[in-house]
């Protein structure tokens, strides 16, 4: 009996507690501190960050390089010369004839224009007030073409009415009449026009937009009692426009 209750003893001093140790390490998993956790969450976050701004970056690029190099650019008009024949203010209706030279160019190395639906119209060009209801003549123009970095000429002819004649307001003509006295009249052409880029070789997106034009300040001299006179060159520039929905 005390043999049996030594070698017991024995045993369970020299004997180690494996067993014991390995049933509650099996299942035991590393959980790491609360500051490594917080640390992973944050660098995947700037991770994410990162990659947005990079992602935005390269949107950004893409976009400028488009509207430097690629993007279909704005027609430029300018009014070559421009003659005024038979323009008499001594009576109402109004009798004239506006010749006028045009220069359309396409600044685009890409794009070819197309420019149609053009209907143009002359007024007079009041310093004091601006009247873009009584117009003095209209017309309407062919559809042109422009190829790529080139420029095209249009003769522009307006005439006052289908029988020579227009009736406009007593001021106006008034007004007109005291400055060709004076030895020049100022006129403002005024037209719309749709363009339409088209990509050559059909390459690059197209585009259309219905413009209108504004040639200002064409101050046109008149020389005695004539009825004829011609566009003062040192007042030529270019023209404006504004885009409207085609």
């Amino acid at each position: 009996m005390h043999r049996t209750k030594a070698t017991l003893s024995l045993i369970r001093t020299h004997t180690p507690r494996r067993a014991h140790y390995n049933y509650y390490n099996q299942g035991y998993v590393a959980v790491p501190p609360p500051e490594r956790h917080r640390s992973e969450v944050s660098s995947a976050l700037a991770g994410v960050i990162v990659c947005l701004f990079f992602m935005i970056a390269v949107l950004v690029i893409i976009d400028i390089v488009y509207v430097l190099f690629l993007a279909p650019r704005y027609p430029g008009f300018y009014v070559d010369s421009m003659s005024v024949s038979n323009f008499n203010t001594e009576t109402n209706p109004l009798v004239a004839k506006w010749d006028t030279k045009l220069t359309v160019e396409n600044p685009n190395g890409r794009y070819k224009l197309n420019l149609d639906h053009m209907a143009a119209l002359m007024f007079f060009d009041d310093d004091e007030e601006e009247d873009h209801d009584h117009d003095l003549g209209s017309t309407e123009m062919k559809p042109i073409e422009v190829a790529p970095d080139n420029k095209t000429n249009i003769q522009l002819v307006i005439s006052t009415g289908e029988h020579g004649k227009r009736w406009v307001p007593s001021l106006i003509l008034r007004k007109m009449d005291e400055d060709k006295r004076k030895g020049s009249v100022k006129f403002e052409l005024i037209f719309t026009v749709k363009v339409t880029w088209k990509s050559v070789g059909g390459s690059l997106p197209g585009r259309d937009l219905t413009l209108i034009v504004y040639c200002e300040d064409l101050k046109v001299n008149f020389r005695g009692n004539t009825k004829n006179g011609t566009l003062a060159s040192e007042d030529r520039s270019d023209c404006k426009f504004r885009s409207i929905r085609s």
